[in-house]
C-alpha cells in the first residue's frame, strides 16, 4: 500500500483496514478486500489533517503474444473512492500519477506493444479517472 499526503507526496504511515468504515456504497468492502489482498495494489490519500479521504485499488499484469515476441500491458481499476465532502478538491488528480507509475513499473521492462484497460466503469467520475490513467500510460512507453 502506498500512502500520499494531501499534496500527493509519499509518506510512511500505517493505515488501518477499517479506515473507510462507514463509507457510502461499496467503498468500505472494496477497501477492505484490497487491504487484505496480495495481488491488488492500493493507493490511499490523506486530508491535510492526516485522515484517509480516498483510495484507488487496481490490478496490473502482462500477457505474452501468441508468437512470444511482445507483450500486452493489462490493467484494471478496481475501485476509486473519494469521500463525498472531499470531492472536487483535486485528490484523485494526486492519486492517478501514482497509479500510472505503479502499472508502468509492473511491466518489468518487457517489450510491451499494447496497453489494455480491463476496467468496468460504472459512473462518469470513474470514466474520467480511467481516461487519465490510459493517457498517462500511453505517454510513457514504446507503445505510443
Amino acid at each position: 500500500m502506498l500512502v500520499l499526503d494531501c499534496s500527493g507526496n509519499f509518506i510512511d504511515r500505517d493505515i488501518s483496514e477499517n479506515a473507510f468504515d462507514g463509507a457510502e456504497g461499496a467503498a468500505q468492502d472494496r477497501f477492505y478486500d484490497a487491504y487484505g489482498s496480495k495481488i491488488c495494489c492500493l493507493v490511499v490519500i490523506l486530508s491535510c489533517e492526516g485522515e484517509p479521504v480516498g483510495f484507488c485499488s487496481y490490478f496490473h499484469w502482462i500477457t505474452r503474444s501468441l508468437d512470444g515476441d511482445w507483450f500486452t500491458l493489462n490493467y484494471k481499476i478496481d475501485y476509486v473512492y473519494i469521500m463525498k465532502e472531499f470531492r472536487g478538491m483535486g485528490f484523485s488528480n494526486k492519486i492517478y500519477p501514482v497509479v500510472v507509475d505503479g502499472i508502468y513499473q509492473g511491466c518489468n521492462k518487457a517489450r510491451v506493444e499494447e496497453v489494455f484497460d480491463a476496467s468496468e466503469y460504472i459512473d462518469f467520475g470513474g470514466i474520467v479517472f480511467g481516461e487519465k490513467i490510459r493517457r498517462g500510460l500511453m505517454g510513457l512507453g514504446s507503445w505510443n
